[in-house]
């Protein structure tokens, strides 16, 4: 899909550390040892920076109630 695998962390993280983990995050999945490995074993890495994947997260999770309800009916009833 288009999201793909996710790392998300909490809500209200102080932006200091935020940018901190987004850095960390972004310099590992580009590391070239890294890279190299995981394509030897055939596992594709394809990272995506981190403001995109908070713009997506909030419009998955920015639902009108109704459609949660919904989509809550339909999941557990």
């Amino acid at each position: 899909g288009d999201l793909g695998r996710l790392t998300v962390g909490p809500p209200d993280i102080p932006q200091g550390r935020l940018a901190f983990l987004r850095n960390a995050f972004a310099q590992a999945a580009n590391d070239p040892e890294l890279l190299a490995q995981a394509q030897s074993l055939y596992i594709p890495i394809s990272p995506t920076e981190g403001a995109s994947v908070e713009t997506k997260m909030r419009a998955v999770l920015d639902q009108p109630d109704e459609l949660v309800e919904e989509l809550k009916r339909v999941v557990y009833e």
